[in-house]
């Protein structure tokens, strides 16, 4: 129950090393135009012609490990866009209880029915509203993750085979 769900991928080529696998892969692979990559991340989406409002996004990061290699840090997540929707209507929420409380407390401080108080349980509820709505998402859009996995993993094991000298172009 995750909001963003993630997994690790160990792998025994530098962390360079493996993001320039990555990206030779990505330049000869058919979801070339589904994956961009600067420095040691790189992005994974769905097409644009499968997109859905509630379609995931991958974000694959490589970070040097201290025994040698290096590890993939992989999360799912919504789109950009998405995500900053609802960060922001998380902080709203937050803001108008935070409100609430304090408009709330004077009245309650001056002998005023403290009518505002109720804006705690309303942001909750709004809150939870918005976190479920973000569950069932995940739960509709759970073949597109698999999915994006897969092209990681395809991506991947095709990285493999690629020698060290491999020009990413």
């Amino acid at each position: 129950m995750e909001l963003r769900p993630s997994f690790e991928i160990p792998l025994s080529w530098s962390a360079d090393e493996t993001m320039r696998r990555l990206r030779a892969v990505i330049v000869a692979s058919p979801y070339k135009g589904c994956v961009n990559s600067l420095g040691r991340v790189a992005d994974f989406r769905i097409s644009a012609v499968e997109r859905r409002f509630w379609s995931p996004h991958l974000t694959v990061q490589a970070e040097v490990e201290p025994e040698g290699g290096c590890k993939l840090y992989a999360r799912f997540s919504p789109r950009p866009e998405i995500w900053t929707g609802i960060m922001m209507f998380y902080l709203s929420m937050l803001f108008l209880m935070l409100c609430g409380f304090a408009y709330g407390y004077a009245q309650w401080i001056m002998s005023q029915t403290p009518w505002a108080l109720i804006c705690l349980p309303l942001g909750v509820v709004f809150i939870g509203l918005i976190h479920m709505a973000a569950v069932i998402g995940q739960r509709l859009s759970s073949d597109q993750m698999l999915e994006l996995q897969s092209m990681l993993e395809d991506a991947l094991a095709q990285a493999e085979t690629l020698s060290s000298d491999a020009d990413p172009l």
